[in-house]
């Protein structure tokens, strides 16, 4: 990064992802998990029947399939076009993963159809009071040595946050594998912006998180931005006209042919 919080010139291009792909790209992490032709047949066997048939529903699903291919690519090809994410997208991600892991939690002890109509707000409260119950639990370790607690001393409340805390060694090493995290430095938002440069995006009701995904990947001198976001389609050619990036919205081969120098071929 340049002392102004842009990238490099031997960064550049880049391409940066927006939240949309990177929930999507997070999704998929399992193709990179091999598993042995012994383990396979395992199990299968042994897998209940309607496994297979969520599998063949799955298989039509277009966007999975394409970002699979997208996430292989990335961990294991050579690029051409750094593909970056920032603290913004971390911030989505954290909030998308521990809603999506609480519901998960949940549905063991309520009615799916109801945890699943409920909006963010009020699983923010249910995690509130989750977390809140954890500090209390925690205070009877205060002093502790941590390597002298055990398994049964962990409470509920505790193996809640476990599963519904983004984990950050995992998004580094795993979960993230192929994209680029970069710092947002020196980036401001005033009132030259709000009024000039990005009105017209909150004017055609392009929501927040999105004009400010917008300006960062423009901070950063990012020549590219990757959404799934139809939001963005509306904009794109102003996009293009006012900060010379250009908007690539669902189209994942696109995405590959710019980001790609030598593909990977996986080995039969």
């Amino acid at each position: 990064m340049t002392k102004e919080g842009r990238l490099r010139k031997d960064n550049q291009p880049a391409m940066y992802f927006d939240s949309s792909v990177a929930i999507y790209y997070w999704m998929v992490e399992y193709v990179e998990c091999h598993v042995d032709e012994d383990d396979e047949r395992f199990l299968k066997k042994h897998e209940q029947p309607y496994i297979s048939v969520l599998k063949t529903v799955f298989k039509t699903e277009k966007r999975i399939k394409k970002v699979e291919e997208l996430r292989k690519q990335l961990a294991y090809g050579k690029v051409k076009v750094l593909p970056v994410i920032s603290p913004l997208v971390i911030f989505e991600l954290n909030k998308w993963y521990a809603a999506t892991m609480f519901r998960e939690l949940a549905k063991e002890v309520v009615d799916q159809k109801f945890i699943l109509s409920q909006n963010e707000k009020n699983i923010g409260d249910w995690l509130k009071i989750i977390m809140e119950q954890y500090f209390q639990d925690m205070k009877k370790w205060k002093g502790m040595y941590i390597r002298k607690r055990t398994h049964d001393d962990i409470s509920g409340a505790e193996q809640i946050i476990r599963e519904t805390w983004l984990n950050s060694s995992f998004a580094l090493a795993h979960g993230l594998h192929g994209l680029v995290q970069v710092d947002l430095i020196n980036f401001d938002i005033t009132l030259h912006k709000a009024w000039r440069e990005a009105f017209e995006y909150a004017y055609l009701q392009v929501g927040l998180a999105d004009i400010i995904h917008i300006l960062a990947a423009h901070h950063l001198g990012c020549s590219y931005i990757a959404t799934f976001d139809s939001d963005f389609e509306r904009v794109k050619n102003i996009i293009k006209e006012m900060l010379n990036i250009e908007v690539i919205c669902n189209d994942i081969d696109k995405m590959l042919d710019i980001l790609m120098d030598e593909r990977y071929v996986e080995d039969k």
